[in-house]
């Protein structure tokens, strides 16, 4: 991967994480170190589902491959849990990162849902052809 320019998702004032396209744990911004209640050191080197209670996880994978393999932009409501423990619902984009013919990494960005919602989605994205 280039040397990517952490400025951009630094400056956004929604959570923002930017992941490998395995899934790791690249770079965060303040307020997703402030949500997520870890530093970026923390979370370097670790995998995108493990703020995910179980049953979330499958779903966000589905999301995240649809982001690398389809170089689709994904949109959809899950839960996550924050270094206490506690189970957040939130709205989550993830966004392809493209360099030339290749993904290269995956942004995702978090917006708060404020509580979970009784039956977020958490069905995999359709395939598009």
């Amino acid at each position: 991967m280039t040397k990517l320019d952490f400025s951009l998702v630094d400056r956004l004032s929604v959570p923002a994480i930017l992941h490998d396209v395995d899934g790791r744990f690249l770079h965060m911004n303040a307020s997703a170190e402030s949500v997520l209640a870890k530093s970026i050191a923390d979370m370097r080197g670790r995998r995108y589902t493990d703020p995910l209670p179980p049953e979330a996880r499958e779903s966000v994978e589905a999301h995240f491959r649809r982001a690398v393999e389809q170089r689709q932009p994904t949109d959809f409501e899950t839960l996550f849990a924050d270094a206490n423990g506690e189970v957040r619902g939130v709205r989550a984009q993830h966004l392809p990162l493209i360099e030339g013919d290749e993904v290269v990494g995956v942004l995702i960005l978090a917006f708060d849902v404020r509580r979970p919602t009784t039956h977020p989605a958490l069905d995999p994205p359709p395939l598009r052809p």
